[in-house]
């Protein structure tokens, strides 16, 4: 629930000081979750990372959630599993989201393990308004997009239009708000504009539809 927390190290049973392949379940593990099970990037031991859900994490359930730390702690694949989605859904029109922080650190902490490791980066893969959003609010670069394109099955090319366009005035009037040099500005959106060049094929000949969606110069 929290990217940027000291993650917890799993205890490797032994047998005469010889490791037996088994780890302890540490007890804060048992009252608090769900978990996820990773190997670190130094780690010898390498496995596909799995979720380690406790049995009192199905009982959890808010009226209301407001940001994505607190729905990574209510997701339940069973019992609760649209709670992501739904903050998901909500980041697509909020520059100033607490989810965006949560996805910029999660990218930055746990870059070695698959995108598909993580419930948030597969929501965000399902709705197209905050995906295209998250090109431009989390910076991303076109590595990144390919990862998302190649790990999550994303078809960048299947975004409508229209969507880049309302991602792209949402993001530089929220960035002409806080007040920024509008020289500076203007650099940060054009930079976020050569990225999708490289990563969506045709954004060469749309001419200045992007930054005004006028039709006629398609």
């Amino acid at each position: 629930s929290d990217p940027k927390r000291t993650p917890l190290r799993l205890t490797e049973k032994t047998s005469e000081t010889v490791g037996t392949g088994c780890f302890e379940i540490p007890p804060k593990m048992q009252a608090q979750g769900p978990w996820l099970i990773y190997p670190s990037e130094q780690s010898a031991v390498r496995f596909r990372p799995g979720l380690y859900v406790t049995p009192d994490n199905s009982l959890k359930s808010e009226p209301e959630v407001c940001s994505l730390h607190r729905a990574a702690e209510l997701f339940h694949p069973q019992y609760n599993p649209d709670v992501v989605e739904q903050q998901i859904a909500v980041m697509a029109a909020d520059f100033n989201h607490s989810g965006w922080q949560y996805l910029a650190d999660l990218k930055q902490h746990y870059q070695h393990l698959p995108l598909s490791s993580f419930e948030t980066w597969k929501a965000l893969s399902r709705n197209r308004e905050a995906l295209g959003f998250a090109v431009f609010r989390l910076e991303m670069d076109e590595s990144f997009c390919a990862r998302i394109r190649d790990e999550l099955a994303v078809i960048w090319e299947a975004i409508p239009l229209p969507l880049w366009v309302q991602a792209y005035r949402l993001f530089h009037d929220s960035m002409c708000l806080t007040g920024l040099p509008e020289a500076l500005v203007n650099s940060l959106v054009l930079n976020r504009a050569n990225v999708l060049r490289c990563i969506v094929s045709g954004f060469d000949y749309l001419g200045d539809y992007l930054s005004t969606g006028n039709r006629s110069s398609l």
